[in-house]
């Protein structure tokens, strides 16, 4: 492994722990670095539903982009961090197109 490759992989873990315990900064750097970060769908999966415990609303529209990844367990977690900011949604796991398409409206209508 690079020097930079280790530095990355260090400054990611990193981030992912203070974001776990919903440090302001910490979420805001993986929210504007969206998928810059060498990991599985499962890994980034957790910082995803990081937001959602967060209720880290400037992440909103990247969770969108990625409720209908067909990484289901990546979508998944998009899905549930949305219902923890907007449990009012009521919006089912469903159809990624149909599901997505869901969340736009809602959001649209309701922030």
């Amino acid at each position: 492994m690079t020097g930079s490759k280790a530095q990355e992989n260090a400054t990611y873990f990193a981030l992912k722990y203070f974001a776990r315990a919903c440090d302001p900064k910490a979420v805001g750097i993986l929210n504007r670095n969206y998928f810059k970060y060498a990991t599985s769908s499962m890994e980034w999966a957790t910082i995803v539903r990081s937001f959602g415990e967060c209720k880290y609303e400037p992440a909103v529209p990247n969770l969108v982009s990625t409720v209908s990844a067909m990484m289901i367990d990546l979508g998944y977690a998009s899905h549930l961090s949305l219902l923890a900011m907007y449990p009012d949604a009521k919006i089912k796991f469903r159809d990624p197109s149909v599901r997505q398409n869901a969340w736009k409206r809602y959001l649209r209508e309701h922030r």
